[in-house]
């Protein structure tokens, strides 16, 4: 291989040398071009002839002898301007040897030694970024889930909270309900008796399903840490509704009382009036304390909704981040194929020709399919192999031997 400095010294060396083909460089031209003047003009004799005449044996031959001249001519008319063209040459190889020892394209240049350390860098960065990515994506999904898992826990327990407290004030509203004229002390001191005080072991088995994704000793912390927020809540709650609920079912003993007086000394017919006018006040009584408790139980199943919600987003927006693309700081991120199978190309030319290929003019895919055109006519003239397809066709070309 020639270096910058081999080719040098050559030159160098030769400068007699050099100094004769410079001279004889015009003569060597004014020769070439009397020679290509010269066959240009018997070539073209020739052709008026045949034009003329038409082609006979005697003309095909005289046709052969100048193209084969011709050959010779051009042969000599290389080896006259050799010289100088091998000098320019190795002028040229001079230069692009100098260039080619610092251009950037050149793999053993220190610019493309540096340019690959340099990608290589980048990639780094961009491989511990997409890292540092995807374990804060991770973070943040299983963070979500505790959260959502969070959210349905306490809804759960606040609805198996809110069962147990509806027991309760119904089991009141059936011992008021259930009372008469001679058990009227029994059920007042029954209700004096009954305790406002939550208890404070109270642990329902939790009716959401165990996440896949939650490790069960995480979700056991989750559940007690629910627990051990909202018991103080359900402690506050239930001895709030559960004091008022039997005050107000004290209070309404003693006209309860003379209600069910009037109605045993009534007649039959104001005795029913009575027992529905009764039965009506109990009722309203009843929807009204019914109505705040769903209104309370739909305000916190409102807050819950928007809690898991904003546990999905989270978990959707950490997804999504993780498979966004990484963009690195300084560096192009270029997706490069490579093809592992043979059968691969076919999916590449399908691709290609759906998109582009299939768009372009005969003229255009003919270049662009030149090596595949060659073997085909190889194989069609070696072994009459032909291809049979849609605007395919075959033509003879017949060449003077």
């Amino acid at each position: 291989m020639t270096t910058p400095s081999t080719t040098a010294v050559a030159i160098s060396s030769n400068r007699e040398n050099i100094a004769l083909v410079v001279q004889q460089a015009p003569q060597a031209y004014i020769s070439n071009r009397d020679s290509a003047s010269k066959c240009t003009a018997a070539g073209q004799s020739l052709i008026d002839e045949i034009e003329r005449t038409g082609m006979t044996p005697q003309l095909d031959q005289q046709a052969a002898a100048y193209i084969e001249k011709t050959r010779r001519t051009i042969k000599i008319m290389n080896e006259r301007r050799a010289p100088l063209t091998k000098l320019f040459d190795a002028i040229r190889a001079e230069h692009t040897a100098l260039e080619n020892a610092i251009n950037p394209s050149t793999s053993d240049s220190p610019a493309a030694r540096l340019q690959q350390m340099r990608n290589d860098y980048a990639a780094r960065l961009r491989q511990q970024e997409i890292a540092r990515q995807q374990a804060e994506a991770a973070r943040q999904q299983a963070e979500a889930r505790r959260k959502a898992y969070r959210a349905s826990i306490d809804d759960d327990y606040r609805q198996q909270f809110h069962a147990h407290l509806t027991s309760q004030i119904q089991a009141i509203e059936a011992m008021v309900e259930a009372m008469t004229v001679d058990t009227y002390q029994q059920v007042a001191d029954a209700l004096g008796q009954i305790t406002t005080e939550f208890d404070r072991f109270w642990c329902p088995t939790s009716a959401v399903p165990l996440p896949t994704l939650i490790p069960a000793e995480d979700a056991a912390d989750i559940r007690k840490a629910s627990l051990d927020e909202l018991m103080p809540k359900f402690a506050e709650q239930y001895q709030f509704e559960m004091t008022d609920m039997i005050q107000s079912s004290i209070d309404r003993l003693p006209s309860r009382l003379q209600q069910l007086r009037h109605i045993a000394q009534a007649s039959a017919e104001d005795a029913q009036a009575a027992r529905q006018q009764m039965q009506q006040r109990q009722a309203e009584d009843k929807a009204q304390r019914e109505a705040a408790r769903l209104q309370r139980q739909a305000e916190e199943a409102r807050a819950t909704q928007m809690q898991q919600q904003a546990a999905q987003a989270q978990s959707l927006f950490a997804q999504a981040k993780s498979s966004g693309a990484s963009t690195t700081r300084s560096a192009k991120v270029s997706r490069r194929i490579e093809v592992s199978d043979p059968q691969g190309f076919l999916a590449i030319f399908s691709t290609w020709w759906q998109r582009e290929g299939q768009n372009l003019s005969v003229e255009e895919l003919a270049k662009i399919m030149k090596k595949q055109l060659t073997f085909c006519e190889a194989l069609a003239n070696k072994q009459g192999v032909e291809v049979d397809g849609i605007g395919v066709s075959y033509v003879e070309v017949v060449k003077a031997r």
